[in-house]
């Protein structure tokens, strides 16, 4: 069996479009994220935290922390918001029988946006814990907390990891190197 790993899909002009930061937390996605897990974190740390995700329940849209922000937006939205945050979660359900996340962690590191994900089937595959990004454990909105905190206050390490992660998907996972991993 050979493993081809994902690539990511964004133009060279979106690559090259202006990116900000300010923005917050932001997470979005919609296969296998664990929305619970992720509000319960959100409601643990005062920051700014905007969940892009059209899956939501209306249960999960009342009880969200008054810092959260969820629910669908267009695609020139979630654009802007990627673009403007200055941290990414993917917060992942805790299964293993499958991989997902992987669109939303590649967009945001060929963005040089420093990465929370936790520990799910696949994501090592993409994000190095402390090198590219913060692995947490599954199911623990306080690591997940923790981590989203230590990286909001901490602008040195979110430009070191945001650099690392850029240069992952220019060398690794770009649509010429999965062509070579199939090839191959």
């Amino acid at each position: 069996m050979h493993k081809v790993l994902w690539s990511c899909t964004l133009s060279d002009d979106e690559l090259i479009a202006s990116r900000g930061t300010g923005g917050g937390v932001f997470a979005a996605g919609n296969s296998l994220r664990d929305w619970d897990l992720m509000l319960r974190a959100a409601g643990m740390v005062s920051a700014p935290v905007t969940i892009a995700a059209p899956n939501l329940t209306l249960e999960q849209l009342r009880s969200a922390p008054r810092n959260v922000t969820a629910g669908p937006v267009s695609p020139a939205r979630y654009d802007a918001l990627l673009r403007s945050a200055d941290v990414v979660v993917v917060p992942m359900q805790s299964r293993d029988d499958r991989s997902s996340g992987q669109g939303t962690m590649l967009a945001a590191m060929a963005l040089g946006k420093p990465l929370v994900v936790n520990d799910a089937p696949g994501v090592r595959d993409y994000v190095k814990d402390s090198e590219t990004g913060v692995v947490v454990p599954r199911d623990d909105p306080a690591a997940l907390a923790a981590a989203r905190c230590r990286l909001l206050g901490d602008e040195p390490l979110r430009t070191r990891l945001g650099a690392a992660v850029e240069r992952e998907v220019r060398q690794r996972f770009m649509l010429p190197h999965t062509v070579e991993r199939v090839l191959g």
